[in-house]
Formats: structure tokens, C-alpha cells, sequence
């Protein structure tokens, strides 16, 4: 997907349109350590602090697929 891509290329512009959407999406079903990182990736990008994006896409992947996890967890009880 788009943030994916974002592992070579690190487009902070793209980067901080991706967190702000999965910011709004993964808090309305309930993934709100999600959402907390995306949204201070997002802040922090706005803020022109750019030194670490692909720290940062890296650290929403990793919480990505952690959110991930616990929603298939949930829908196999």
C-alpha cells in the first residue's frame, strides 16, 4: 500500500497524508495506540521535522500490523 511504498521512497508530504488518514480510520474502529502514533508522526512531519521518516513509516507499519493482529484475534473468538 501507500505507506508501504513509503519504506524506499519517504515522501514526508505523503507520509503525513497516509498517517492522517489511517489516524481518523483506526481510531473509529477502536485502534487507538494506532491512532496515537499516527497522529504524532503526523504532527511532527507537519512541524517540518522530517529526519526521521522512514524511522517514523517504519514505526507506523510496525503498529499497523500490531492493530492488525488483535482485530483477527478478535473476530476468531
Amino acid at each position: 500500500g501507500q505507506l508501504q511504498d513509503q519504506r524506499t521512497v519517504a515522501d514526508a508530504q505523503v507520509v503525513a497524508a497516509v498517517a492522517h488518514t489511517l489516524k481518523s480510520s483506526s481510531a473509529s474502529v477502536g485502534a487507538l495506540a494506532f491512532a496515537a502514533a499516527c497522529s504524532e508522526v503526523e504532527a511532527r512531519l507537519r512541524a517540518g521535522q522530517f529526519a526521521s521518516v522512514r524511522d517514523d513509516v517504519e514505526h507506523l507499519m510496525a503498529h499497523g500490523q500490531a492493530a492488525l493482529a488483535a482485530v483477527e484475534a478478535m473476530l476468531q473468538v
